[in-house]
Order: structure tokens, then C-alpha cells, then sequence
């Protein structure tokens, strides 16, 4: 089954001509999750914005777009959970606290959002889309602060995709984006990783 949906996935058999989507077959899907909460956060932004507002922070599903200050005139704070079993209600247990101003926020993570196979091993809803298989990773959670909400949260995906190794490498090349790491070491140890 998988050999046969590959053929369907990639960015390269979509174009737009005329102003509209075209797929190469039609039998081809379009999921936007990756991006869209972020992207919904950046429009919600843009309209507070329109209003006259200065100060706001908007969070859709836990992507965020922070303008200004909060009404302590400090930067907003975003807490980041730390990524254990029994921590399943977001905030419940912090990791970490982020300053934003006038920057946006993503995080994916692999530790609320999965099931164990019948070998007990646990199947993460991250696809790694060049096999089409959920494969294993170190990454529990990947938090990316950028310019705009979208762009953080398509990278956060990534980075989930990419396993730590490969992730903190591309994250030390681009200066147009932080992040903060958390990801399972080789002794099976939690470690991290941020250039915030």
C-alpha cells in the first residue's frame, strides 16, 4: 500500500496555473496541517494588527504569534511541556519558559500523539515522507520561533521528520530561525538542544 500512495506525495507535482491548484493526478490529496494552525495564527495576527492593536498574543492550537508586550509591559512568556509520559494536559509540566517579542511560535512533538504497535514499540503520527513509514525517532519535541507562524510550523515538522542528529545541523545553518530541541540521547537519556 505504501509503494503505491508514494507515488502521490511531493510539493512537485502540485502547480498553479491560472490562479488555480493543479495536481498531477487527480487522485492526489492536499493536507495543509503542517502549516495551517500556524498560518491561521498569522491571519488573526494580521487583523489585530489592522484594528490598531499592538499588544496581543493569538494562539491556535498552540502555534503563536506574539506582538509587543503583555499588560506587565514584559515580553509574553510561552511555556514549552517538557515531554514525559503522564504529562498530558498541555502546560501541566513546563520544560522551559520562551520570551517571544514581536515573533512567532510552533511546537510538534511525538509524546501525546501516538499508540504502541503489537512489538510494543510506539508508532508516532510523524511520516517520514520519503519512505511513507512512521519511523522511529529520537525527537520528542521540536519549538521553532520565527518570523511568521506558518514558517515556524512547517518547520517544527520537519525537524519531528528529520530525527535530532540531521536537525540540529540544518538548525545551526539558518540564522532565520531558533529553536529548542528536546530529543532522546544515545545513553536514552533526555537532552536538548536550542540556539535561542
Amino acid at each position: 500500500n505504501i509503494d503505491s500512495l508514494l507515488q502521490f506525495v511531493g510539493y512537485q507535482k502540485l502547480s498553479i496555473e491560472n490562479g488555480r491548484l493543479r495536481k498531477a493526478d487527480p487522485r492526489m490529496a492536499v493536507d495543509l496541517n503542517s502549516v495551517a494552525k500556524g498560518y491561521s495564527s498569522d491571519l488573526l495576527g494580521m487583523l489585530l494588527e489592522q484594528l490598531g492593536y499592538k499588544n496581543f498574543m493569538v494562539e491556535v492550537g498552540g502555534e503563536i504569534v506574539a506582538r509587543g508586550r503583555n499588560a506587565g509591559r514584559q515580553p509574553w512568556r510561552v511555556g514549552v511541556d517538557k515531554p514525559i509520559e503522564d504529562n498530558i494536559l498541555p502546560g501541566g509540566v513546563l520544560d522551559t519558559v520562551i520570551m517571544l517579542t514581536d515573533k512567532a511560535l510552533a511546537t510538534s512533538g511525538n509524546y501525546r500523539n501516538y499508540h504502541l504497535g503489537a512489538d510494543g514499540r510506539r508508532i508516532v503520527h510523524t511520516i517520514n515522507p520519503l519512505t511513507g513509514l512512521s519511523e522511529p525517532t529520537d525527537m520528542l519535541s521540536a519549538t521553532v520561533v520565527a518570523d511568521r507562524c506558518a514558517i515556524a510550523d512547517a518547520y517544527a515538522t520537519m525537524f519531528m521528520a528529520m530525527g535530532s542528529v540531521r536537525a540540529i545541523a540544518f538548525a545551526r545553518e539558518r540564522r532565520e530561525v531558533r529553536v529548542y530541541f528536546i530529543y532522546t540521547g544515545s545513553d536514552g537519556k533526555i537532552q536538548r538542544f536550542t540556539n535561542l
